[in-house]
């Protein structure tokens, strides 16, 4: 904001004068009672954009001039004027004579005059007049008015009583009093309505009244007041000669216009001298505030003025005095305040008197002599409060060598109190001053140094070098005295280099050759100068390491998950780093040797470098490293005599062309050991377990990227006897035969050393029996070999059925037995063994030729050529064909069962079982065919050509069950399959699925619960691989080669191998999602050496393999398992790592169990 403050003499005004400024006016009366007026406005504008102060000489403009009602004797004149004026009526009872007159001096807009004392029915004619504060005069036209006849009987006003509320008021040209008067007639009754009250002030030049006449209703004429100026006013109130007056208060309002002044306006800034400051305060109007107003007084530079008071109170408007000093040189501007509003005056703080010089800049420059310094010194002058003192003169003079000035001599300080000089050094060496004074002062001076030199630059000094290979790098300083050194010349091998700085390298140099550098100082004064000798060296570069030795011979050929080690010999010390395809996997520090082994290594071809370095240079010796893919070895042992798998066997494999033996492992539950990532080539594969012969005659062929199957049989070494039948051998067997002739099995004994012998125990003594013919089994004798085959016959001359126990036993009373049940029948029709057979013939049973113990044949069931012993047949189910059903139920118009099959004990309903054996097994629905099976539920299935005997409860539900390339049983895709194995339920199988992959790793019955969160510990899941917990429906399916989605395999995972099986987890429901599922896999790690094992899972829409976050690990028994969390159902497979670059990692192959 920008002040313009505007003054002038108020008791020398001309008599009629106006003023107006941006177009706003101030009054004559104004003019004279005030003597200034003050204007803001933006800085960048003018603050008054129009003033104009001339003489009034306009004539006031009259106009509404009327006569209010008549009255007989009375009459009331009213007018309106545009300026302040007086009011004049002349009136006479002829047109254009006027012989009256009524006058008002009081100066005001709106007119009123009433006439009294009119004649009655009288025409009167009048005008009226005003002049205006500068004696301008205006009278209006002629006009007339007729008094009336007979006026009423009005009593004349007799009082007139008036009153302001409220009272006193603020004196801000705002706030209204309202003025009220109350008249009566000469009764004391309220005058009549109409009655005009004329209203003025004593003060009219400051109050407004609202209007100047009012008239009454019920006796009462009310106008407003307000004013701007303090004091009191006096409103009068009157109706011709009867008048009354009121005193209304006027009072300040609140601080609003400040006018600081300061006394004076420029002090030093020393902390001493002191500025009067005093405000003026009015509120808006211009009246002085009340006293004892509270005034604050604030600095908008604190920290370096000092205010004798911070607040004052103020007295006619005008607040007590106050003092300010200061220490800073510059602008002070001091504030008073009231509430919002507020007023300043700036002070300018001026500096003291030169009482200190400080060097800013130029110390301690070295220069040639006669030669002007390179850069100026630059001096501060300042007062004792560190003010910068201005237009101070600083005297300089040289300290120091001939010749020598100070140029300017004498310099004038800027408004920063700076003053620079330029200094010629003259004609000595050596140090140099300024002597500076200010104001002429010898007291206040400063002495600086410099150093002039000679133009002959100082010989180089400390001249030293670094060498490697094919450089020699030199570096050096300049000497200690002497004159400037611009830049340095080179000679290099009698070759010269100009302009070089303190270092230079000769990259010329072979390795192990020879550079000789002499390094001269140069000054470029005059023609130029050379130092008076130089810095000389004579360097042989050093040679690059050599590498002298280095295994094995590129290029190299290893087989996947191999190890290699690669040696290496140098001729200096040297870093050594060890880089695949150029990624360093190892690094070997300050040695003269070294060597680096690669573990369980990846398929491909390999680049393996061994780069070593030190500062003599770098050498590099590469190896090509063929890795060829590997196989794997399955090895599958069997007892010969039942077929069933053999648990905890030991394995022993050697590769036949290196020997290389891999360590022994036992076999796991399905009587199995794997042999992973061994080299292609022939490998032996011994085996042996407790109460079985050593095999050691078993060879395999393994090829590169395959699983080469060894199913290996082992000779139990203890006294085996067992019966045969198309089915295989067993302990029990059943054989039939008509009367007359005789039921044959077959035996075999095995292990029985020498000087065996047999029992027989016949519960019979019509069964006759012999071995190999003779009737004596005393008679018949083992030979020597370990597997004797024979034959036993049976025959009776009765129908019945004969049980036969045979047991061999060895000299050191090992011993074993078979059960026989021989079955003689009726050469025709049947044979009933015993009163409790029924058959029911009713409903068209048919039983021929078959042979009947405690049997039930009932409801049409068709019984032919076959044995029915403690069992029932119904509702059309039929039996043929020498089979035998022994503690069965067989029922259901499509059961058949044929082919000499045995059913013990066990449920088949609307099933068909031809060329079986069914054991301990329910079907329903389903078909068995050439297979053994047992524990069995069947509903809707087909099994063929296999044997299911795993001691566990297996149920299937739409299953096809058949035997794969190896004999193996296993359980083809269907999306309606479902399975039940040991409680666990599995449907909608992924892959063809090998049933042991399922069944055999299950010790117990344990049930995953669906739709509910349940975590299995190890305790009932002992050497099983598979602990899934789960919120939601899930299919489960394990498989042994592994599940492969979208063309990627477990290869994709970085520096890993698969340990066990596959998992696959899907939805039963689309859309279906989990949250914290746990997934735990089991696995053998007695003879593992992996960096890590962890759990991954195949993300399909990246199509890589991700690391699940491992959240616990732990061992149960002989098994170790880890566990994770996953959000989603996947593929999931355990994994062992080996890091690339852990020379602790196992050795070329690996190997375990399931």
């Amino acid at each position: 904001m920008a002040t313009t403050h505007i003054t002038w003499d108020n008791l020398t005004l001309s008599p009629h004068l106006d003023i107006t400024i941006n177009g706003t006016g101030i009054t004559d009366t104004d003019m004279r009672t005030q003597n200034s007026i003050e204007l803001e406005g933006n800085v960048d504008s003018s603050v008054a954009q129009f003033f104009n102060i001339a003489v009034d000489i306009t004539h006031p403009v009259i106009t509404n001039v009327t006569n209010s009602t008549l009255a007989s004797e009375s009459v009331t004149i009213t007018w309106d004027t545009n300026e302040d004026s007086n009011s004049t009526v002349k009136y006479g009872i002829a047109s254009g004579t006027y012989t009256n007159e009524e006058s008002n001096s009081t100066l005001v807009t709106s007119h009123g005059i009433t006439l009294t004392g009119l004649k009655q029915r009288t025409t009167y004619y009048y005008v009226v007049n005003s002049y205006d504060r500068s004696g301008n005069f205006n009278q209006s036209n002629e006009k007339s008015f007729s008094t009336s006849s007979c006026p009423p009987a009005v009593l004349k006003t007799a009082s007139i009583s008036v009153s302001a509320n409220p009272s006193p008021i603020v004196a801000n040209d705002s706030q209204l009093s309202t003025i009220t008067a109350t008249v009566k007639d000469s009764l004391g009754n309220s005058v009549i309505d109409g009655t005009t009250i004329i209203f003025s002030t004593n003060r009219s030049d400051s109050d407004i009244l609202s209007t100047s006449a009012a008239t009454t209703n019920n006796g009462v004429a009310s106008i407003t007041v307000k004013g701007e100026k303090v004091g009191v006013s006096n409103i009068y109130a009157s109706n011709g000669s009867i008048s009354d007056t009121v005193n209304i208060t006027m009072i300040p309002g609140k601080a609003a216009i400040f006018t600081v002044t300061a006394i004076p306006t420029s002090i030093v800034a020393n902390n001493t001298q002191l500025s009067t400051i005093t405000a003026t305060v009015t509120d808006v109007c211009g009246n002085n505030v009340t006293d004892e107003t509270i005034i604050s007084f604030t600095s908008n530079r604190p920290s370096s003025d000092t205010l004798s008071a911070s607040t004052t109170t103020t007295t006619d408007g005008v607040t007590d005095s106050i003092t300010f000093k200061g220490t800073k040189s510059g602008i002070s501007r001091i504030t008073t305040a009231n509430g919002l509003a507020s007023g300043y005056t700036d002070i300018t703080m001026t500096h003291g008197p030169a009482v200190g010089i400080i060097n800013v800049s130029g110390m301690d420059q070295i220069g040639n002599v006669y030669h002007n310094l390179p850069d100026q010194f630059v001096f501060q002058v300042n007062d004792r409060y560190d003010n910068p003192v201005e237009n101070v003169d600083v005297k300089f003079t040289v300290i120091g060598g001939n010749h020598s000035l100070a140029t300017p001599t004498t310099a004038t300080t800027d408004a920063k109190g700076q003053v620079s000089v330029t200094l010629r050094l003259g004609d000595f060496e050596g140090e140099y001053g300024i002597r500076c004074e200010a104001d002429g002062t010898p007291s206040m001076n400063n002495t600086i140094m410099a150093f002039a030199q000679s133009t002959i630059p100082s010989i180089p000094a400390g001249l030293t070098n670094t060498k490697g290979n094919y450089w020699v790098n030199y570096t050096w300083t300049a000497g200690i005295r002497g004159g400037i050194t611009d830049s340095y010349k080179v000679k290099l091998n009698n070759n010269w280099t100009n302009g070089t700085k303190t270092t230079f390298i000769n990259t010329s140099v072979g390795s192990g050759g020879w550079s000789n550098i002499e390094v001269w100082a140069y000054n470029r004064t005059g023609v130029g100068n050379l130092s008076m000798d130089c810095a000389s060296d004579l360097v042989q570069a050093p040679e690059i390491p050599d590498i002298t030795f280095s295994m094995p011979t590129s290029p190299v050929t290893n087989p996947e998950g191999d190890q290699r080690t690669f040696n290496i010999l140098i001729n200096q010390i040297v870093n050594v780093s060890w880089q695949v395809n150029g990624l360093e996997v190892h690094t070997d520090i300050n040695t003269k040797q070294a060597d680096y082994t690669f573990r369980n290594v990846k398929r491909g071809v390999w680049t393996v470098s061994a780069v070593v370095s030190n500062k003599n240079g770098t050498n590099t010796t590469p190896w090509i490293w063929n890795v060829l893919p590997c196989g794997s070895i399955s090895v599958h042992l069997k007892d010969e005599i039942n077929n069933r798998p053999i648990l905890h066997a030991t394995v022993l494999v050697i590769n036949e062309s290196t020997g290389e033996i891999f360590n022994a492992q036992t076999t796991g539950q399905k009587g199995r050991h794997f042999v992973l990532s061994v080299a292609p080539g022939n490998y032996t594969i011994n085996a042996t377990t407790n109460k079985y012969l050593w095999n050691n005659k078993t060879t395999v062929k393994v090829l590169a990227g395959k699983i080469s199957r060894s199913n290996i049989v082992l000779t139990p070494d203890i006294v085996k006897l067992s019966v045969k039948s198309k089915f295989g051998y067993h302990k029990v067997c059943v054989g039939s035969a008509f009367l007359g002739d005789h039921v044959e099995f077959n035996l075999r004994a095995i292990n029985y050393g020498k000087n065996a012998s047999f029992e027989v125990i016949n519960s019979s003594t019509d069964a006759l029996i012999k071995f190999n013919g003779s009737t004596d089994p005393f008679d018949f004798s083992l030979d020597h070999t370990d597997i004797k085959d024979f034959n036993v016959t049976v025959n009776s001359s009765k129908p019945g059925i004969y049980p036969v126990i045979i047991r061999v036993t060895d000299e050191i009373d090992k011993s074993d037995f078979v059960l026989t049940l021989s079955v003689i029948r009726n050469q025709t029709g049947n044979t009933m063994i015993g009163k409790k057979n029924k058959i029911d013939q009713r409903n068209c049973t048919n039983v021929s030729r078959s042979v009947l113990e405690n049997a039930n044949v009932r409801s049409g069931a068709v019984i032919s050529n076959s044995i029915l012993i403690n069992s029932t047949v119904e509702e059309n189910a039929t039996v043929k064909d020498n089979s035998h059903i022994q503690n069965s139920m067989v029922k259901g118009e499509r059961t058949c069962i044929s082919g000499g099959s045995i059913i013990d004990p066990s449920i088949v309903d609307n099933s068909i079982v031809d060329s079986s054996t069914v054991t301990d097994s329910h079907l329903i629905n389903s078909g068995v065919n050439n297979s053994v099976i047992a524990n069995i539920i069947a509903n809707g299935s087909t099994i063929h050509g296999v044997t299911i005997d795993s001691d566990h409860n297996i149920s299937f539900t739409d299953a096809t069950v058949r035997a794969d390339d190896d004999g193996r049983t296993m359980i083809l895709k269907n999306t309606n399959t479902k399975g039940v194995i040991c409680g666990i339920t599995f449907t909608s199988f992924y892959a063809d699925t090998l049933l042991e992959d399922l069944v055999i790793k299950q010790t117990n019955n344990v049930v995953f619960n669906k739709n509910q969160l349940q975590s299995m510990d190890a305790s009932n899941m002992l050497n099983c691989y598979l602990t899934v917990n789960f919120t939601q429906n899930a299919l489960i399916n394990i498989t042994e080669t592994g599940i492969n989605p979208d063309g990627k395999g477990i290869g994709d995972i970085a520096n890993s191998e698969m340990i066990g099986n596959f998992l696959y987890i899907q939805h039963n429901v689309s859309n279906t999602a989990i949250q914290n599922a746990t997934v735990r896999i089991y696995y053998d790690a007695s003879s593992l050496t992996y960096d890590d094992v962890s759990i991954y899972h195949y993300n399909k829409s990246a199509k890589t393999w991700v690391k699940c976050t491992t959240i616990d690990h732990g061992k149960f028994a002989a098994m170790d398992w880890v566990e994770a969390k996953t959000n989603h159902f996947s593929s999931f497979v355990l994994t062992g790592i080996t890091y690339p670059d852990d020379s602790g990692s196992s050795s070329g192959s690996s190997s375990g169990s399931s």
